[in-house]
């Protein structure tokens, strides 16, 4: 959903530079920001929905080796999870690659109007941390709870990512000013 709405609020700003350039007038609705966050959800369910229903999660029990009677249990994801997964992977790179072109396509626009720079730095900031967390869940896909710790963390620094560099400069555009 991050993505969606950083994407959705680049995408109102190109379509003023657009319309702009011919000389036109143009009013976006709200319904247009909709449509996009829509879409983006849209994908992502149907990707979860598919996932969920073709394999169910599992759990798997194996002795440890030179024990006694002692085992390890572990959740595991077949062949289809891992598909899905890349799946999404891909989706949500293709969505960081989209916003990258907004970005660029309304550089030249005011601050005032368009967050352009800032919205950059939101997509830069999260390709560096699937660049950094995807080796390590492939690291330690074996180890459940280092996995679920990675996830976290990186949902966390990514949504404290997009407030800092969203909400961040207007509030030192707003106590500048007074």
């Amino acid at each position: 959903l991050v993505y969606s709405a950083l994407i959705a609020k680049l995408f109102r700003n190109y379509e003023i530079l657009r319309s702009s350039a011919r000389l036109q007038r143009k009013s976006l609705k709200a319904i247009e920001y909709a449509r996009v966050i829509a879409f983006v959800s849209l994908i992502n369910l149907m990707i979860l929905g598919v996932w969920r229903l073709v394999e169910k999660p599992g759990w798997r029990r194996k002795l440890i080796e030179n024990s006694d009677n002692q085992s390890m249990g572990y959740c595991y994801r077949g062949d289809t999870g891992n598909s899905c997964l890349g799946l999404l992977i891909i989706v949500h790179a293709a969505l960081l690659l989209c916003g990258n072109v907004l970005v660029y396509l309304t550089r030249t626009l005011p601050e005032e109007i368009c967050e352009a720079k800032w919205i950059g730095a939101c997509f830069f900031q999260s390709m560096l941390l699937l660049a950094f967390a995807l080796p390590l869940l492939y690291i330690f896909q074996e180890h459940p709870v280092l996995s679920y710790f990675i996830i976290s963390m990186g949902v966390l620094l990514s949504d404290i990512g997009v407030l800092v560099f969203i909400i961040g400069p207007k509030m030192v555009r707003i106590l500048r000013i007074g």
